[in-house]
């Protein structure tokens, strides 16, 4: 894993490659479509008494998608990696002293409210990342705490799997690592039904947007760099 809001090891190297000796970089978009939420704000509210019948650590707060609702609800028809993220940069690409921030990331059964996975790493002088395996298809409920330090100013998953629905919806970028960096070209895919000037990005193909926050040294950047990728588009039949 690598981080998203910064470049990681191999998107440095790969964007050294273009930048300093000129050679083109072309990676694949990857088929995540738009599998992604992204909370422009961690949104402070009060755990929910049903969240400490399945967790015993204290938590500051949970965070609210929208209503005061704690949880979000979301069907998957597969199993697959939930990788969540938040803007602070990552102690094993940028050294001391990494995030200030510690969020976990539940799994909950939605009809039983059983708790059934977690991501919940240590953060703080560490990686602001967490992720875990959603076991099958399913309906589940996802809930976001935070256990210590501030609340940070995105927030951020994105699921590797077969993702039917979300609500709030997942309608976000998922571009990431050498298909995100300022020097090289990620491709996406389009219908060999389509005309070549016709060449628009199949519906499963990854969507482009993850704003680069912080360089390698993990200073916050004075402005948000978002690229314009995918560069290319390209028939998959």
């Amino acid at each position: 894993m690598e981080p998203i809001f910064q470049l990681g090891f191999s998107a440095q190297a790969a964007n050294t490659a273009a930048e300093d000796f000129g050679i083109p970089y072309f990676t694949v978009a990857r088929n995540l479509a738009a599998q992604s939420w992204e909370g422009r704000g961690y949104e402070d509210m009060p755990c929910p008494s049903s969240f400490y019948d399945n967790v015993q650590d204290d938590y500051l707060s949970c965070n609210d998608f929208g209503g005061g609702n704690s949880k979000q609800r979301i069907e998957v028809g597969s199993s697959g990696t939930f990788s969540f993220f938040w803007d602070e940069p990552w102690q094993s690409v940028s050294g001391p002293p990494g995030p200030q921030t510690d969020l976990d990331i539940f799994l909950f059964d939605a009809e039983t409210g059983q708790l059934l996975v977690a991501g919940g790493q240590i953060n703080e002088g560490a990686d602001a990342f967490e992720h875990f395996k959603v076991p099958n298809a399913g309906t589940y409920d996802v809930v976001i705490a935070r256990f210590s330090g501030p609340s940070p100013s995105l927030i951020k998953w994105i699921f590797r799997g077969n993702l039917i629905s979300s609500d709030p919806p997942a309608d976000t970028a998922t571009v990431t690592s050498t298909g995100n960096a300022p020097s090289t070209a990620a491709v996406g895919a389009a219908s060999d039904q389509q005309t070549f000037s016709q060449l628009l990005l199949e519906e499963g193909s990854s969507l482009g947007g993850i704003p680069l926050i912080f360089d390698k040294e993990g200073n916050r950047f004075p402005q948000e760099l978002v690229l314009n990728q995918p560069r290319f588009v390209g028939p998959d039949g």
